[in-house]
């Protein structure tokens, strides 16, 4: 039954959304609050059935969740007080990027744009985002 509701999703996509998948499990080990973890694997499964405004919405709850308790005032003022903190690697610039590109898509998502239908690469961001948010989430909590 349930290969008649999930669509057939390209092995590069299913092989991305298991990274994220343990990945998130890593996370729970380590101590990830309970209900971003729910909210995460259910991201993960809206993905998994090609449901990509759901998908990119519910990770948008994680993104804002985790993003309210940054200091600074815009994005960049956010991802500078987590480098000046060592919170992420001042080298890192995939993931200074990565963090920009998710907070970008959470408002076009969530607040500023209706028109806004985000098609597979953008739910992989966000996603993506929201678990590198969730990491942060992590080291805030243990600071």
């Amino acid at each position: 039954m349930e290969a008649l509701l999930k669509p057939r999703l390209e092995p590069r996509v299913l092989d991305r959304l298991e990274s994220y998948r343990k990945e998130l499990e890593k996370l729970e080990e380590e101590g990830l609050d309970i209900n971003v973890v729910k909210t995460l694997r259910a991201a993960l499964s809206e993905a998994e059935c090609g449901h990509w405004l759901a998908s990119a919405i519910i990770s948008s709850r994680v993104i804002d969740y985790v993003r309210d308790q940054i200091k600074g005032k815009e994005d960049k003022d956010k991802i500078k007080f987590l480098v000046d903190n060592n919170i992420i690697p001042k080298k890192d610039k995939e993931l200074q990027e990565l963090l920009l590109r998710a907070l970008n898509l959470h408002r076009n998502a969530l607040v500023h744009r209706v028109s806004f239908f985000p098609e597979l690469d953008n739910t992989l961001i966000m996603l993506g985002g929201a678990l590198a948010f969730a990491k942060i989430l992590l080291k805030l909590k243990s600071s």
